[in-house]
């Protein structure tokens, strides 16, 4: 039996490319005949290694559809989750025009099937967690099996859970917790406490108390969870709590460290899997948010691949920054086949120009200084707005002070990444000095090795100082794997939508009565279903048909926006700006990606004015300076002063009063 195990063992991580140092490194050379004997699993394998093999066997084991099932509300996700079964899986979101759209971009799927609602959820809890414990069972229930609950299920099939998911019925965020259980056969633990908000902190004795609960419900499951690599290994919250922990868990740092150091409260991702004496026994992630993000967020780790990288270097010539360049990571990420886009001496026009028509990537890496409500890029400041648009769903490292203080808030630069889209990230919610951040190529070693999410950017204790408990925090899923080209490809499945609407058969009709019947309503309908189904070619085609015939009004301009953005169509785009009845922040967001990079000399009184219009109001400073060279120009100097006069009310801090301060001397007349 043993010897089975470990030529399957062998077969499997023939599959994986070379792994780093600390885990991919050979037994010693046998010096005795007893050495030469085969060793046990875990003699043989390294702990990182086994946790690799058992995360991907069991989520490549059930084949996948390329196809999106669309649901309306709660009790239709749960319907349709259990269709589930041991041959298919296939994502499940819930219909809306951010979320469902960017995954579709990324999953390219055959077709997209919309469901109708199947009515609410029961009003209770209890009846709501056992609708939820059989739609789970369902979906994972074999043939000859008679268990009809999820937890009889997991005893039935002789299943031990890799990880526990932690939610709450009364948290928007409990459709991931579920999703993220079923898919990766976790346990499913419901925790009901109140515990306060992203932007909080938790005290100590909160905190404490916390980490009780937590142990008391693994302990309730039976699994073991002492020590990293017995059973339980990772820790899932779906819920909101705050994203900072204020406890001493009387760690030492190595000689040589101020005590002060210590000082601060921790991420609480890195205190939850820790014993109180600071030992790690689980990696854990976070997922906060409304039901569409966290649904979003539980269904792109699982089912998509992460084979493109984009890096952004903005370290120049720095010594003691030398090993968070990120060269040597794009030099890894190319040898193992990912689509990769380098980055180096990055500054805040390069930046810019880079992400004109959004930032089209599956994996983020980017190091940068600042604070969470700004970010420099060699000797350039940028606030939160220059964060970029997302086109499609992206894993964010992002190495950078303080930037998930308050990941709720999308006017700080984490927030703003995670509104934008990012449904995992690696963030530092306090001052985390620069070694507490693995180096990216090291995170790469073990992303290219398929190890799951958690320990790839976790330090591992007895690595580095700054291993113990510190401020870093893990959003999203901790089992999430990112291996490259050759080992990310998974068994695909028949398509079959059950009888729900076939949204690209949907389009079509849409567009047969568009053009039948051509209004702003009509068209609008067919340009967001085109978008929908990820045809931006065919919704820019029809906004430009609708403006043809005269039937393009707001409507239509706001399906069409995107399309236009992400195809980098500045005439269009700025056509239906001006049609717009109201804008978004979201919206602004991609004016100022788009446009900005074109304002000049040649820039038109018409754009100037719309864009002056939409200025940002929190972090004014940065638009103003592209926009009033051009005004002043336009209109002269005392109208760009009294614009500044206007924004002086709204700027958010006194970095922004003194910025714009400094432009009204440059137009204030003398």
């Amino acid at each position: 039996m043993r010897s089975s195990l470990l030529f399957t063992v062998i077969v499997l991580s023939a599959c994986l490319p070379g792994l780093p140092e600390a885990i991919g490194s050979a037994v010693p050379p046998p010096l005795t005949i007893q050495d030469a004997q085969p060793k046990s699993y875990r003699e043989a394998v390294h702990w990182a290694r086994r946790m690799s093999l058992t995360v991907m066997v069991n989520q490549n084991k059930i084949p996948i559809a390329k196809q999106v099932v669309l649901v309306p509300d709660a009790a239709t996700f749960l319907d349709e989750l259990s269709l589930w079964s041991e041959e298919r899986r296939w994502p499940i979101l819930y219909e809306d025009d951010f979320y469902a759209p960017m995954f579709i971009r990324s999953y390219e799927p055959e077709v997209v099937f919309r469901r109708a609602s199947v009515g609410k959820l029961p009003k209770d809890m209890e009846s709501r967690r056992a609708l939820i414990d059989r739609s789970m069972a369902n979906s994972m229930r074999k043939p000859d099996m008679i268990s009809s609950t999820y937890s009889d299920l997991v005893v039935e099939r002789g299943l031990k859970p890799k990880g526990a998911v932690f939610t709450s019925l009364r948290d928007p965020a409990w459709p991931a917790a579920v999703t993220l259980a079923t898919a990766r056969r976790q346990h499913l633990i419901y925790l009901d406490d109140e515990l306060g908000g992203p932007s909080d902190i938790l005290s100590q004795s909160d905190t404490l108390d916390l980490m009780r609960k937590v142990h008391q419900n693994l302990e309730a499951t039976g699994t073991l969870f002492k020590e990293l690599d017995d059973e339980i290994d990772f820790l899932t919250f779906c819920r909101s709590m705050p994203a900072r922990a204020d406890i001493d868990m009387g760690q030492q740092l190595p000689e040589g460290l101020p005590p002060q150091i210590l000082d601060g409260p921790k991420a609480i991702t890195d205190v939850l899997g820790r014993h109180p004496d600071g030992e790690r026994y689980a990696f854990t992630g976070w997922i906060v948010g409304g039901q569409r993000a966290s649904l979003y967020s539980a269904m792109c780790s699982f089912f998509l691949t992460r084979t493109n990288v984009w890096l952004g270097d903005s370290y120049q010539n720095e010594p003691d920054r030398e090993a968070y360049r990120m060269n040597v990571t794009a030099a890894m990420f190319e040898h193992d086949e990912y689509e990769v886009e380098l980055h180096e001496n990055m500054t805040l026009r390069n930046f810019q120009d880079s992400v004109t028509t959004g930032l089209d990537t599956d994996q983020v890496y980017m190091n940068s200084s600042g604070n969470a409500d700004f970010f420099d890029l060699g000797t350039d400041r940028a606030s939160p707005y220059e964060v970029p648009v997302l086109n499609r769903p992206a894993f964010l490292y992002l190495i950078h002070s303080w930037s998930m203080k308050r990941p709720d808030d999308p006017e700080t630069i984490g927030g703003r990444w995670l509104r934008n889209g990012v449904y995992a990230a690696y963030g530092s919610s306090h001052e985390p000095l620069l070694n507490g951040f693995r180096p990216a190529y090291e995170v790469a070693r073990r992303i290219i090795s398929n190890i799951p999410l958690g320990p790839s950017v976790r330090l591992w204790d007895g690595e580095a100082p700054l291993a113990v408990s510190w401020r870093i925090n893990l959003f999203g899923d901790p089992m999430m794997l990112s291996g490259g080209p050759r080992i990310s490809r998974r068994t695909m499945a028949s398509v079959d939508g059950h009888g729900a609407e076939n949204l690209n058969e949907t389009a079509q009709k849409l567009l047969e009565e568009a053009v039948a019947q051509p209004d702003d309503r009509r068209f609008a309908d067919v340009i967001d279903m085109m978008t929908l189904i990820n045809l931006d070619g065919m919704a820019s085609d029809l906004w430009k048909r609708a403006v043809k015939e005269g039937v393009a009004g707001p409507l239509c301009a706001k399906a069409a926006l995107g399309s236009l953005f992400r195809l980098g169509n500045r005439d269009d785009f700025m056509l239906a700006w001006a049609k717009l009845d109201r804008q978004t922040t979201y919206q602004r967001d991609m004016l100022w990606s788009l446009m900005a990079p074109t304002l000049g000399p040649n820039t038109d009184a018409t754009t100037a004015d719309l864009m002056s219009a939409a200025i940002r109001p929190r972090y004014p400073v940065g638009d103003m300076r592209r926009i009033a060279p051009i005004l002043s120009r336009l209109d002269g100097p005392g109208q760009v002063v009294a614009l500044i006069d206007q924004l002086e009310s709204t700027a958010v801090n006194r970095r922004e009063k003194r910025g714009l301060a400094e432009l009204r001397k440059l137009y204030k007349p003398q």
